[in-house]
């Protein structure tokens, strides 16, 4: 496109070579100005784009992602009621899972390209050791590595329904990250329920469930010897301060942190928020807040041995026409994903029962 060419006037042909500057003042007109602007987007794919701009065709749905938001219809490539992400509503999603997924900031993450069944391959051979190769002398006999892998079954999880007076989504900048904000806030805390309770029938493995169980000294308490046995616990691999750390609810550290008597009498050696001043501690709102009979109050091991495997597109779903008569636009997001312990004869996890 010229100088003297007009977005208006500039219609690219099937195979031309489109310059960026030209693809992109083409589609901006057709998105603010055109009734088919959402097609226009869809319809460069058929262009050669300049090698050096490349990246145009990660930029071209950004551009028009605001006008798809607001289709609960969307046609062609997704199924019905699918729409585009905005272009906030990711941002959104990610903080809300570092906010409330106390397990996944710990967690080893694997980003899976679709949901159903996907394998991770692993070795259990944490107890063999090297050994020093002398001239004329033959090597020890192999120990052999058993090999085995998990197989993560992604489950859908989903937020709640969601209704949204349709004057917000006109009148409010901004408005798509706060959507992403809470609707991911409500998927990662039933998500970090089931990466800590979880069963495994129809949902994740959940730590506390398969750790090792270690009695309590006493019930209605947490005392130094309880956490010492918690540390014993675990293989000696996953005593590690960099992917090791203590998981525990807010309202019970805080008792562990400080005597009944006064605030500021220390009981156990916290330094730094880490346990000895090595281990970093979890606050997890899933875990029992109470010492009472048979809750499971403390968790110890290595988080980097708990593993997710998680889809890494996330479906948002519209609704405009199931409460027109409120002039409300409901909106449900779903991420399939999966947790489990890799390795588990092994002993990472440790938990503490009254």
């Amino acid at each position: 496109m010229s100088k003297h060419t007009s977005p208006r006037n500039f219609i690219p042909h099937r195979g031309q070579a489109v310059d960026a500057l030209a693809a992109r003042a083409w589609l901006n007109h057709q998105c603010t100005s055109s009734p088919g602007g959402e097609e226009a987007a869809a319809s460069l794919r058929h262009y050669r784009v300049n090698p050096e701009n490349r990246n145009l065709a990660l930029e071209l749905p950004r551009a028009h992602a605001r006008r798809e938001f607001f289709n609960a219809l969307n046609g062609a490539s997704l199924a019905t009621g699918g729409v585009l992400l905005p272009e906030g509503f990711i941002g959104g999603w990610i903080r809300a899972q570092s906010a409330v997924g106390a397990i996944r900031n710990a967690a080893t993450v694997y980003r899976v390209g679709h949901g159903g069944i996907w394998n991770q391959p692993w070795c259990d051979g944490r107890d063999i050791e090297g050994e020093i190769l002398v001239e004329n002398r033959p090597s020890t006999p192999d120990d052999d590595v058993e090999f085995a892998r998990g197989t993560y079954r992604l489950h859908r999880f989903a937020s709640r329904s969601t209704r949204v007076p349709n004057s917000l989504l006109e009148d409010s900048p901004g408005f798509d990250e706060q959507l992403g904000y809470e609707l991911g806030e409500q998927v990662a805390r039933r998500r970090n329920r089931a990466f800590t309770h979880g069963t495994g029938v129809n949902e994740p493995v959940g730590i506390v469930p398969h750790a090792v169980q270690v009695p309590a000294a006493s019930t209605g308490d947490v005392t130094l010897t309880d956490l010492k046995n918690l540390l014993k616990a675990v293989g000696d691999a996953h005593a590690d301060p960099s992917t090791s750390a203590l998981m525990v609810h807010k309202d019970l550290f805080a008792s562990l942190c400080c005597a009944a008597t006064s605030d500021v009498a220390v009981r156990f050696p916290f330094r730094d928020g880490k346990l000895f001043g090595l281990f970093p501690v979890l606050l997890n709102p899933a875990m029992d807040s109470t010492a009472e009979s048979g809750k499971k109050t403390v968790v110890f091991g290595n988080f980097a041995r708990y593993g997710i495997a998680e889809a890494g597109a996330v479906e948002l779903q519209a609704a405009k026409e199931t409460y027109i008569e409120y002039n409300q636009t409901v909106f449900r997001a779903v991420q399939p994903c999966d947790g489990k312990i890799m390795q588990p004869a092994d002993n990472p996890f440790a938990v503490l029962v009254h």
